[in-house]
């Protein structure tokens, strides 16, 4: 009896902490970041030729309502019929901001059938439109673009898109993969116009991935460039002002191998001689 009483707990033990480790898995976040994709991930595209991959394409970073940046980055391919079929990917720091994101973009270009378009249940991934078209798995945003030839495939070509972002690298926090601003600045502020001045920019990768930098000026301001010497040094290159003092707004992009944005802007004063 004692022991079946023993055998019995246990079990019940076994349940609960099985139980709540399920729980505990199925709140965790999960972060994905970008994986480069080649035809041997995606069979349907045999016989074609692909022209974009991580070595030959680049980050768009785009600005959403929140102010925050998140980046895009494309996989194409082609055929000599004139066939073609793409995809691309925007990187997010979590899958609500995914949702967001998509939400933002659906009614950007105005589409009515958006609405309807939704998969009930999901084709792929986490929540999908268009018989997968487009989806989301956890923090990634998947849209896929063909001509006619791919309409039939377009499940197929996703279910092999999703299988390979399962298979990748996740992590748990966006602090373990978004890169770091720790110091951007200019050296004199206010500038002269039509002079350079050097910037100052220190930044640094959880994960030690090579870091590109994109720049944006504040919308109806007047502004300048940025320029990079030889040894790797930024410099702002101010403009011609008509007034005695005009002040814009810089910022600075940093985006990671990984897909991952920060940004930080500054407020740069030009002056007249």
């Amino acid at each position: 009896m004692r022991n079946l009483l023993i055998i019995s707990l246990t079990f019940i033990s076994l349940v609960i902490s099985s139980s709540c480790e399920k729980e505990k898995t199925d709140d965790t976040t999960v972060i994905r970041p970008l994986v480069e994709f080649t035809t041997v991930d995606i069979p349907t595209f045999n016989g074609m030729t692909q022209t974009k991959t991580i070595e030959n394409s680049f980050f768009s970073a785009t600005k959403m309502t929140d102010s925050s940046y998140s980046a895009e980055y494309e996989f194409k391919w082609v055929s000599e019929s004139d066939d073609y079929a793409y995809f691309d990917i925007r990187i997010m720091e979590n899958h609500d901001k995914a949702i967001a994101a998509l939400t933002e973009m659906h009614n950007y270009y105005s589409n009515p059938f958006v609405a309807e378009s939704i998969d009930e249940p999901a084709k792929v991934g986490d929540i999908s439109y268009m018989k997968g078209r487009e989806f989301i798995r956890d923090n990634l945003i998947i849209r896929i673009h063909t001509n006619d030839k791919f309409d039939n495939n377009i499940t197929e070509i996703a279910k092999y898109i999703d299988s390979k972002i399962l298979k990748s690298q996740s992590f748990t926090s966006i602090s373990q993969v978004r890169p770091m601003i720790n110091d951007f600045e200019i050296e004199k502020n206010p500038v002269l116009e039509n002079s350079q001045t050097k910037l100052t920019i220190i930044t640094t990768d959880p994960n030690d991935k090579d870091i590109i930098y994109q720049w944006r000026f504040v919308v109806n301001s007047g502004y300048g460039g940025i320029k990079k010497d030889d040894s790797d040094n930024y410099y702002y290159t101010s403009t011609w002002i008509d007034s005695e003092i005009d002040t814009v707004g810089l910022t600075l992009i940093a985006i990671n191998e990984y897909g991952f944005c920060a940004d930080s802007t500054i407020d740069i004063v030009t002056i007249k001689e």
